[in-house]
């Protein structure tokens, strides 16, 4: 096996998995050593680089990727000076070295099989330990099988192994597009897409319950079969009549909830104050050109919002820069109006989470997190490079296009 060969199928997936799992975690508060896994980046990066492919979009990705770490180092830098280390953003190196890992490892899709492999066994450990936490909520099972803690068990939230809701929420819509879209389905594909949805609404985070069924509605118009098979629910409602309303009343209040506020029948106190807690920390940039440039290195009320962190700790043109990358490389690999092939499936998996993650990182942090977002970025960078590839080589071997750049 080459060393490209032996990174791709043993090392960097992983890697990802520790990464992930040590990142936002409570396994993070059980196993700090994990943090470890990051050290691994530089052994990884270092050799991996030798293995570059010679191209001009090759050049051009990793040329993006160096010059956002020479920015983020350096403002991250002046955050530190100022006297807010905390506001040094500690995961955009990570996302990029997750990118151009992936970028440079992987070449075809039948190269993907231990990334998957990683994925789905990551998957399965949030779907299991979340299961575990409702069942404690619930009082089915004692306290001690959270073996690595909890976030709370006096509300009927589940957060399985992260520190809230929110985040697994935020997890588990990139695996509810994985199963959605691009995995073939069979019976366990089936049953984890069963328990993603239901964590999902478990997780009683009406951000995510919003792209939960922004995702579905996609795939059911993708798939008509889908549309036909939603006649199931009125007898799927029967269920509330045997099921105790206490292990169902939270979250289903929470999610009405957001239909209630998107129609205006009622106002939703936690939005308002995220609101207003953006609106306060972007007040300072207001009138000053360099804080809009380079940011302020810190905000004064706690927000979720990505977009408003990156713009007050990194400034306007970062903030861009960053997001402008993602949609580019979401468009360079293609939006599909089918899924029909694996290929499709791998399009429409990236391009419906870059959606759900853009709408996400309005309100709710989690966006742009490697222990969120680590296996989207993997793909992310694995489509980059298999369909540019494709491109590259198919305008290489046209000799209407090679005649046209030929020189007269």
């Amino acid at each position: 096996m080459t060393i490209r060969q032996v990174l791709g199928t043993y090392i960097f997936p992983m890697f990802l998995f520790l990464y992930s799992v040590s990142i936002g975690t409570l396994v993070d508060t059980k196993f700090p050593q994990l943090k470890l896994s990051l050290g691994v980046f530089v052994i990884l990066l270092i050799p991996t680089l030798f293995l570059l492919r010679r191209s001009p979009a090759t050049k051009s990705v990793v040329l993006s990727v160096i010059g956002l770490l020479v920015a983020w180092s350096l403002i991250s830098l002046r955050n530190v000076l100022i006297g807010y280390p905390e506001n040094a953003n500690k995961f955009i190196p990570g996302i990029l070295a997750v990118v151009l890992l992936a970028f440079i490892l992987y070449q075809t899709e039948e190269e993907l099989g231990p990334l998957h492999r990683s994925f789905m066994a990551f998957i399965v450990l949030t779907l299991l330990y979340s299961v575990l936490h409702y069942l404690v909520i619930v009082r089915v099972l004692p306290v001690w099988v959270l073996f690595f803690g909890y976030f709370r068990i006096d509300i009927l939230r589940v957060s399985g192994i992260y520190f809230s809701p929110n985040l697994l929420g935020s997890f588990l819509i990139i695996a509810l597009n994985y199963f959605l879209f691009y995995r073939k389905k069979n019976l366990t594909i089936n049953l984890c897409l069963l328990l993603t949805t239901l964590m999902l609404i478990l997780t009683s985070n009406r951000g995510s319950t919003l792209l939960l069924l922004l995702s579905w509605l996609v795939y059911a118009v993708l798939n008509p079969r889908v549309l036909r098979g939603l006649v199931i629910l009125p007898v799927a409602s029967l269920a509330f009549l045997v099921v105790p309303s206490e292990l169902y009343s939270g979250p289903l209040s929470r999610a009405l909830m957001v239909f209630n506020v998107l129609f205006g029948v009622t106002h939703d106190e936690s939005f308002n104050e995220r609101f207003s807690n953006n609106v306060f920390n972007l007040a300072p940039m207001q009138d000053s050109l360099p804080a809009v440039i380079f940011g302020i290195g810190h905000f004064v009320r706690p927000t979720d919002s990505d977009y408003v962190n990156i713009l007050v700790d990194y400034g306007l043109p970062f903030l861009v820069a960053v997001y402008g990358l993602i949609v580019w490389a979401t468009l360079a690999i293609g939006i599909p109006f089918r899924i029909k092939t694996s290929s499709e499936g791998l399009k429409m998996f990236v391009a419906m989470t870059t959606l759900d993650k853009l709408l996400e990182g309005m309100l709710q942090g989690g966006t742009i997190s490697p222990g969120v977002a680590g296996y989207y970025f993997a793909f992310l960078g694995v489509g980059l490079a298999i369909f540019a590839g494709r491109r590259r080589s198919a305008y290489a071997q046209d000799p209407i296009l090679s005649v046209a750049d030929s020189p007269a």
